[in-house]
């Protein structure tokens, strides 16, 4: 694949005999006699569900580009892009035969990927014998270009349904007659295309940012915490077999005061925020330094599973085309707000060489009966509380967190028994993936961690199995940014009131589920909640979810007795 991918890198390039038709047999030449199609050819690069088989036979004649699809849809579009008038009409050719269903399409696109409308045609069964499939479009005269936009531009779709299809050559003509479609000219080479010096704020999305003089030149002053910059940097397809080599992104900033500030990177594909990798940077010191984020540094889209950078279905580096600094959170664990600072941002770029700068893979957990054994033997003991408002809301002081640093101190007579709360109150299960390494990476390493959280999710309607996925990639961060070394203590979130009694109880099912596959400890707390009734029950929460002191204290004496039993 590598092989085709630095052959399209060289095509882009190639001029085509006398530029007078999209030939297959002029554009595409294989190297041997059978091969594979391009992944570049395949409407957003490994996208496509379809299961299909693809190769490009050489002859004399020239190549000719066989497929058969099992099933789905393969949306195969020819890649080059081409300058598109309003009103004028185009004829597309193919030269082709298969068994397949076939769904002409024509794709209209600014130069900043924003998709003004699609052209359909009507489906076409195709022939076993060679024919030539003719097809005009008629470019809207409505195809809008606002002011400053590059030139719109077409690309051509064939949507592929299961059969085969064999294709020899593909033409395109103007029908008013003034000769064949010229390809646009070659787009920035891909490390110019998403470079910003950034001394400009033109195309960033930056209300509270201001460009300010930095270290004798411009910089981007973003204020921290709860402010958001973005910008969509212009795609062009032709990029993609350069583009892949990219490693990563790069870009240079310092904090305002000197000290340090966790700044939100997320990297997006396809001018939306559908396809978002997030990452928090700790960035350090009143001096200017390179950050450079390797792909599997970013962590995957929320409420999503085999997602992560790269792999099939997933974003990939010719897709990215969106980045944003700072996110909208103001507050930290136990609801702490953040201290107020600011970040200098200047030097965006693709990266071609990144290393990964956090550890990957699960590197398995610590004991929970070793850390109740370092309890009752007066060691030293960190233990994080993480999960949502459930964990974090209440009074301080008052929180189950905090009473159960009291209950085990006095149960152990140890005053180096220490809690802490990193919950934060809102938050979903996939942001606590993201700000795992905020947590967890540069401290002190916790001998036990304890998760409650779901009920955020539930509200936003995500499937359980997603929820569990979430989880388990939680838990693999934790052991990864801890060499293995932090015990965990899963508790399935506990059951609300009114209408919410029984909504989290699938979530309690994949926790439970979750707990014998990793597998992990679990706490049943939602099922000690569920065994509740009446007056008992109802006299825990202070609202609809949240509990009261009366709540908080009946929580820690049930996780105190639990790890007593270990």
């Amino acid at each position: 694949m590598r092989r085709w991918m630095v052959l399209l890198g060289l095509l882009t390039a190639f001029t085509l005999a006398a530029d007078t038709e999209l030939d297959v047999n002029g554009a595409l030449q294989a190297k041997k006699a059978d091969a594979k199609l391009p992944d570049t050819w395949i409407y957003y690069p490994n996208y496509t569900k379809a299961k299909l088989t693809t190769a490009l036979t050489r002859s004399e004649k020239g190549n000719t580009l066989d497929i058969s699809v099992e099933s789905g849809m393969l949306p195969l579009f020819y890649n080059h892009c081409f300058p598109a008038k309003p009103g004028e009409k185009i004829r597309i050719t193919y030269t082709i035969s298969g068994t397949a269903t076939v769904h002409p399409a024509l794709y209209l696109n600014n130069r900043r990927n924003k998709i003004k409308g699609t052209i359909y045609l009507p489906k076409v069964k195709l022939k076993e014998t060679p024919e030539e499939l003719a097809l005009e479009y008629t470019v809207p005269q409505e195809l809008p270009n606002e002011k400053g936009e590059p030139p719109a531009f077409v690309r051509f779709v064939l949507n592929v349904y299961p059969g085969t299809v064999r294709i020899t050559k593909i033409s395109a003509v103007r029908v008013d007659g003034s000769g064949v479609l010229k390809k646009l000219p070659a787009p920035k080479t891909p490390r110019e295309r998403l470079t910003d010096a950034i001394d400009t704020l033109d195309g960033w999305k930056a209300p509270r940012a201001k460009l300010v003089d930095a270290d004798g030149g411009k910089a981007m002053r973003l204020p921290y915490p709860g402010v958001m910059v973005s910008k969509i940097f212009p795609y062009a397809i032709e990029d993609a077999p350069q583009l892949t080599d990219m490693q990563g992104i790069a870009f240079d900033a310092k904090t305002e005061d000197g000290g340090v500030i966790y700044l939100p990177v997320t990297i997006g594909g396809y001018g939306n925020w559908g396809w978002n990798y997030t990452q928090y940077v700790p960035i350090s010191g009143d001096k200017f330094k390179t950050y450079t984020l390797a792909w599997s540094d970013f962590v995957p889209p929320r409420a999503t599973r085999d997602m992560e950078f790269g792999k099939p279905g997933a974003l990939t580096a010719p897709g990215v085309n969106t980045v944003a600094f700072g996110d909208q959170w103001t507050f930290g664990g136990g609801n702490a707000p953040h201290k107020a600072g600011a970040v200098l941002i200047r030097n965006l770029r693709f990266a071609p060489k990144a290393e990964a700068q956090l550890p990957a893979g699960n590197k398995g957990f610590g004991k929970l009966a070793d850390v109740v054994k370092k309890m009752k033997s007066g060691q030293e003991v960190l233990i994080y509380l993480s999960g949502d408002s459930l964990t974090a809301n209440g009074p301080e002081g008052t929180r189950y967190g905090e009473v159960l640093g009291e209950l085990l101190r006095k149960k152990y007579n140890n005053p180096k028994i220490r809690t802490e709360i990193i919950a934060v109150g809102g938050a979903h299960s996939w942001n606590l993936r993201v700000w795992s390494v905020r947590d967890f990476l540069n401290r002190p390493t916790p001998d036990l961690v304890t998760l409650t959280v779901g009920y955020n999710d539930r509200s936003a309607a995500i499937d359980a199995e997603l929820f569990k996925a979430s989880i388990r990639d939680y838990f693999d961060r934790i052991s990864a940014l801890t060499g293995g070394k932090s015990a965990i203590l899963l508790m399935p979130t506990m059951p609300a009131r009114a209408e919410r009694r029984h909504m989290q109880d699938p979530y309690a099912d994949a926790c439970r589920a979750l707990a014998k596959e990793m597998p992990v400890p679990l706490f049943d707390l939602h099922s000690v909640f569920a065994a509740l009734k009446g007056a008992d029950y109802e006299a825990k929460f202070a609202d609809k979810c949240h509990f009261n002191e009366t709540g908080h204290a009946f929580i820690a004496a049930q996780i105190a007795d639990y790890l007593d039993k270990q």
